[in-house]
């Protein structure tokens, strides 16, 4: 039981068994923990490694480990938070090496502009939520994930070969990446990979932030945002930057967008739902068409901010453009066919 906040720190092996934290902190920073009882009313558990750039691994083996699951369910769900390593000195990496079933509170830290890194290696599932404060050297997602949020300030990398890699949100703060704070930004490690960011927890918000670049080795082929099965809430992108394929907006509550002071360039883009310009807006497709709702998914369009357009085919304004709040000045400079299937509103609008 402990009397107080607890700290163990040496560089040694720690094995901890039965703990009752009558709601005090525990932090260990060890050489390597072993856990073998449970741990109970704590209120951050936190596990570092006693070295800078020494490694935290869980359900797999190297530097400070977690090897199993058996050991990981140690940690009961009265513990209110795990963290595992720190923001003032953490320049390792922290991997979860196989399938893991996470039903805690988990936050994942380094030191901003060093070298750590998190790496989803194995599948991610549970009830509980992971929460990145990374250095910008990269949240890695190799494998999908469903927890109730996620929080991941980071640049990342989208990786574990050709294919999607799904993030699932099951609780009602949905799913949030934002690179703003990395030249990074949000990439792919190979070409033919993508990522969904989806929740199935209905009104819940999916926010991406950031530049899409190509540092990982490939730019992202698509990325697809909204909800499974239900409708989410806001679905919020400010980013600028290229997606090679198609970038989808659906299944929500509403679409927030700008470019993020620059352009933002996918070989397709569709947002299904009613869409509001946060900032000035530039969007270029080089495939394919970009559509503001299309079929049953008639979108209105608002926001009084500059918006320049440019297709490789057609632009499709499906719903009322400006019957909100009308936009600034609309430029299209290139496009098959411009199809406004409703009112139109803007201080201006030039086709080139």
């Amino acid at each position: 039981m402990l009397g107080s906040n607890t700290i163990y720190d040496f560089n040694g092996n720690y094995t901890v068994g039965t703990v009752n934290g009558v709601n005090f902190d525990l932090t260990t920073t060890v050489a390597d923990l072993f856990l073998t009882g449970n741990i109970t009313n704590v209120g951050t558990f936190t596990i570092e490694n006693f070295l800078a750039a020494g490694n935290i691994t869980l359900m797999g083996a190297g530097g400070l480990s977690i090897q199993t699951q058996a050991e990981w369910n140690f940690i009961q769900p009265s513990v209110d938070f795990v963290v595992l390593g720190n923001t003032t000195t953490n320049v390792g990496a922290v991997t979860v090496a196989a399938a893991w079933i996470n039903n805690s509170a988990v936050t994942v830290d380094f030191l901003s502009g060093g070298a750590g890194e998190f790496n989803i290696d194995g599948v991610v599932t549970g009830t509980g939520s992971l929460t990145v404060n990374g250095s910008g050297n990269s949240t890695n997602i190799n494998a999908d994930a469903t927890q109730s949020f996620f929080n991941i300030n980071d640049s990342v990398v989208v990786g574990g070969g050709a294919g999607t890699r799904i993030l699932t949100a099951t609780g009602a703060l949905g799913v949030v990446i934002d690179s703003t704070s990395f030249a990074n930004g949000i990439s792919a490690a190979a070409a033919a990979t993508s990522l969904a960011l989806l929740t199935t927890s209905a009104g819940a918000p999916i926010t991406v932030t950031g530049t899409f670049t190509a540092v990982g080795g490939s730019g992202l082929t698509n990325l697809t945002m909204g909800g499974n099965g239900v409708n989410a809430g806001t679905i919020t992108l400010v980013a600028s930057g290229t997606i090679l394929g198609a970038l989808s907006a659906n299944d929500a509550s509403g679409i927030s967008l700008n470019s993020n002071a620059g352009t933002l360039t996918a070989g397709s883009m569709f947002f299904g739902e009613n869409t509001t310009l946060t900032g000035t807006t530039t969007l270029v497709t080089t495939i394919a068409d970009i559509d503001f709702g299309t079929g049953l998914a008639t979108a209105t369009l608002n926001g009084a901010q500059i918006l320049t357009l440019t297709s490789a085919a057609d632009i499709l304004f499906s719903g009322a453009v400006g019957n909100l709040n009308r936009l600034s000045d609309v430029t299209i400079t290139s496009a098959d066919t411009v199809l406004a299937s409703s009112t139109f509103s803007a201080a201006s609008f030039t086709q080139s």
